[in-house]
This record gives structure tokens, sequence and C-alpha cells, in this order.
């Protein structure tokens, strides 16, 4: 088990991909989108009966930038076997050993659709609290499973709210929390689910639970898992508790000095 979507963002002069060949003053900017394509490509033709999902966003956002992408990955999927351009969800027997593109551009479409007809995303990404960003992954979770075959389903768990609210800390929260969920059977069919941080354990209840058969590849110690996850849960209730009680603390003592009289006030008293 382990992460089979990929969420990449190009930009329309991205022609380094057709010449393999990317400038020097551009080293940075394409050389590691084109660096992600290919380890997608080894990976693929190490595990035959794979397949990934690739998002691909055009960052510029433009008419011009958008058509340029599209020419680009029209071509570069011409002379790729093992790049799949469809319009519709398939099954994954149907799309084992390729790379199915998922296009986020506005040019006449190419390939599934990002955010369209035929696919349902939950992306509350700046989420204010956990809470928010749960309710919104709970809800998705549960309707997944009546869309399955229609639909192609995502769901980020994902989020961020700078400057305290990192992705490390929905990760910390989230993650353990969906994986209790998953193990004690409370969700079915997930579809896609997208993750930060994920751990290999996560995975594995993720696939297990998609397919309905705790025996691909899910660990032995999953057991152990599910009460780490509950015992992070517990720890990070614990540690939201004492924050609040020194927020509470800091706010009484920013109290008290709000109302103790100035050394002028003190003066004219006496």
């Amino acid at each position: 088990a382990g992460v089979r979507f990929l969420d990449l963002r190009v930009r329309g002069d991205w022609e380094e991909l057709l010449h393999f060949e990317p400038r020097r003053d551009n080293l940075l900017r394409f050389y590691n989108d084109w660096e992600a394509l290919q380890a997608c490509a080894a990976f693929l033709r190490e595990h035959r009966s794979e397949f990934l999902l690739v998002r691909l966003k055009d960052e510029e956002q433009s008419s011009a930038s958008a058509l340029k992408i599209g020419e680009l990955i029209g071509k570069w999927a011409a002379h790729t076997p093992l790049c799949c351009l469809c319009d519709e969800p398939r099954t994954v027997g149907q799309l084992r050993g390729k790379l199915i593109v998922l296009q986020d551009w506005a040019a006449p479409d190419i390939s599934l659709r990002w955010a369209g007809p035929k696919m349902a995303i939950q992306d509350f990404w700046n989420a204010g609290s956990a809470s928010d960003k749960w309710k919104a992954v709970r809800k998705h979770l549960g309707k997944a499973p009546r869309v399955l075959g229609r639909k192609l389903c995502v769901n980020f768990v994902s989020a961020q709210s700078f400057p305290r609210r990192t992705p490390r800390y929905f990760a910390g929260l989230l993650n353990p929390k969906l994986c209790t969920g998953l193990l004690r059977g409370k969700y079915s069919a997930p579809g896609v689910v997208v993750l930060d941080f994920p751990t290999r354990d996560l995975c594995a209840a993720i696939v297990a639970t998609n397919f309905g058969n705790t025996s691909l590849g899910v660990p032995s110690n999953m057991e152990e898992v599910h009460r780490a996850s509950i015992s992070l849960e517990a720890k990070t209730d614990q540690r939201r508790a004492t924050v609040k009680r020194f927020e509470g603390v800091a706010s009484e003592l920013a109290t008290c000095k709000a109302q103790r009289p100035s050394q002028s006030q003190a003066s004219s008293f006496l």
C-alpha cells in the first residue's frame, strides 16, 4: 500500500516534457515536474498491476497557458503508452499499468475533467479548525458509496490555515481519526483519499476498505495501529485542554492588568 495519487502544478511553457532537456535558467521550475513523471513511468514499468492518478493543474490559469498545456499533454500521451487520457471513470482492471491524467486546465477536454460532472470532490483546504475539516471529510465519506461507479470520488483530508494550523497540525489530528474509523468499519468505498504525511498503515486501511477485503496488504499489526490512533487522539485532546487552560489564565492576567490603576491614578487617590 502507498500513494497512488499525485497533484502536480504546471505552466504553459512546459515544453521540457517533450524535449527532455530543460533549459538551464528554468531547471528548477520544470525539471522537477519531468522528474515526477519519469518516476511515475518507472514505477508503472516495474508494477504492471498498479495505476496512478495525476492531477495536472494550470498554475497560470490563462487561456494561452491552458491551450499550450493541452497540446503538450496530447503529444506526450501519443508518444507514451503508459499515459491514459479518458473522459469517464473506469474500473481498476481497465487502468492497470496506466497513468491517468485528470485535466485541471481550461482548454477543450482531452481527459477526465477535474471537478467536472463525473467527479465528486471535497477540498475544504482552508478550514478554520480540525473539527470543521473533519465534518467535511466525514460527509464526503458518506457520499462516496452512493456515487460509486458513476463518479470518481476524491476526498482531501489535507488542509491548512496559516499561521497556527499547518498541514502537519491537521494531519496529526485527522489522519488517526480516519484510520480509527476505517478500522472500525464505519466507512465503505471511500474512493481517492488525499493526505498530508500519509503512513503505510493508513494507506493499507484505505485500500482494504475500497476493495472490501482485509487481505489486500493490511499489515498484521493493524490492531496496534488502531490502539495507537486512539491513544494519539486522547493525547491531542489533553494538549488542547492544556492550551485552553493557559489561554484562560492569560486572559485573566490581561484583564487584571487592564483593571489595575496606573501610577498617576494611584497618586491622585492619595
